[in-house]
C-alpha cells in the first residue's frame, strides 16, 4: 500500500508547501477562546445550508512528518461566521484560524493566521479545493467534507507500516460522509443504522491517495469475531451513549491510483477497552493490528482514534 501513495491534486483535497499570499493581504488575529473553539468544533450543519456552498465542512488536518495530526472544522458561515478550528490528536493543542470570504469570488474564503494560511473554494455539491496551503514551515495537508443537516462527517484515525521495512509509515484514515445500510439480524435486537466507510485516506512522505471506488463503496464480508453474519460493507458505528463503538472491514478492496489493495480491520471499544479482532479475535490494542497488502508487500494497520473527536 505504501508504495501507491503519489502526490496529487485532488478536487476536494490539495497539497502545498508554497509560500506565496495571493490575495491574502491582511494577517487576522487567531483567535484561541477555549469556548469559542468548542462552540465553533461542535456546532450542528444548519438545513439551509445543504444546497450551497458555504455551510460546514469536516475533515483530516494532518503534516506529513507525522508529527501533527486531528480533525480540522471549517465554518463558511454555519454560525455566520468564517472560522476554522483545528482539534489535535497528536502534536499540541487545538487552536483556531479566522477567516473571511474573497472579494472577488463569492464562493473562496481565505483563512489567515500567525501559524498558517490557506484559501477554500467550496462548490455546491460539497466539494472543496485549498490552495497555498502552509502550516508551521511543515508540509500539510487538509481533506475536508460537507457536512449536512442529516449527514454527519466522521473520522477514524489510524496508521500503517510496512512488514518488509519499518521505515515505511503512514497515514490510514477511514471516513463516513453519510451513506448507510441496516444492520443484519445478527448486529441488532433491532434495525440499526451502520455507517459505511466511503473513503480511505493514505499518506506517506509528502504523497496522498484517496480510494477512487466511490458507490458502492467496498465489499461485503463474514464477521467471524463476533457475529458471524454477513455484512453489506465496511461500517462505523456509535451507541447512543458512545458506550461502544466499532469500525470492521474484513476482506476489503479500495482501488488507489488504479491499483487494488486489499485490507482487513476490526477495531472497537467495548466495556471501556479497546480490541482488534484482526488478525485474531479479541486481541488487545496493545498487541493487536489489522493487515494490508499490495503488489506483493503487506504491513500492519494501526488505529489512533474511532470516529469524531
Amino acid at each position: 500500500m505504501k508504495n501507491i501513495i503519489i502526490l496529487f491534486a485532488f478536487i476536494f483535497a490539495f497539497t502545498s508547501c508554497e509560500k506565496e499570499q495571493d490575495s491574502v493581504q491582511d494577517t487576522l488575529v487567531e483567535t484561541n477562546s477555549a469556548d469559542l473553539k468548542s462552540a465553533v468544533f461542535n456546532q450542528k450543519a444548519l438545513a439551509e445550508y445543504d444546497k450551497k456552498a458555504e455551510g460546514l465542512y469536516r475533515g483530516i488536518f494532518s503534516t506529513h512528518d507525522l508529527s501533527m495530526k486531528g480533525e480540522i472544522v471549517l465554518d463558511l458561515g454555519n454560525s455566520k461566521n468564517i472560522q476554522a478550528v483545528v482539534k489535535l490528536i497528536r502534536g499540541g493543542n487545538s487552536f483556531m484560524i479566522e477567516g473571511r470570504r474573497d472579494d472577488t469570488k463569492i464562493d473562496r474564503f481565505i483563512f489567515d493566521s500567525d501559524r498558517g494560511s490557506f484559501t477554500v473554494t467550496a462548490t455546491p455539491d460539497g466539494r472543496i479545493r485549498l490552495d497555498h496551503f502552509t502550516f508551521d514551515d511543515k508540509d500539510a495537508y487538509i481533506v475536508a467534507y460537507k457536512e449536512r443537516s442529516m449527514a454527519d462527517v466522521s473520522i477514524s484515525y489510524g496508521n500503517y507500516t510496512d512488514d518488509g521495512d519499518p521505515t515505511k509509515t503512514g497515514n490510514w484514515d477511514a471516513i463516513t460522509k453519510g451513506a448507510t445500510y441496516i444492520s443484519p439480524p445478527a448486529h441488532s435486537t433491532i434495525p440499526t443504522t451502520l455507517a459505511i466507510i466511503e473513503e480511505v485516506i493514505i499518506t506517506r512522505n509528502g504523497g496522498i491517495a484517496i480510494n477512487s471506488d466511490g458507490p458502492v463503496y467496498n465489499d461485503s464480508f463474514l464477521e467471524p469475531c463476533f457475529y458471524n453474519d454477513t455484512f453489506q460493507h465496511g461500517y462505523y458505528f456509535i451507541t447512543t451513549d458512545s458506550a461502544y463503538e466499532e469500525l470492521i472491514g474484513y476482506n476489503q478492496t479500495s482501488t488507489f491510483q488504479g491499483t487494488v489493495a486489499t485490507w482487513s480491520l476490526a477495531y472497537y471499544l467495548f466495556g471501556g477497552l479497546l480490541y482488534y479482532d484482526t488478525p485474531n479475535c479479541g486481541s488487545p490494542a496493545s498487541v493487536g493490528y489489522g493487515s494490508w497488502s499490495w503488489n506483493g508487500r503487506s504491513g500492519k494497520i494501526y488505529v489512533e482514534r474511532l470516529g469524531p473527536l
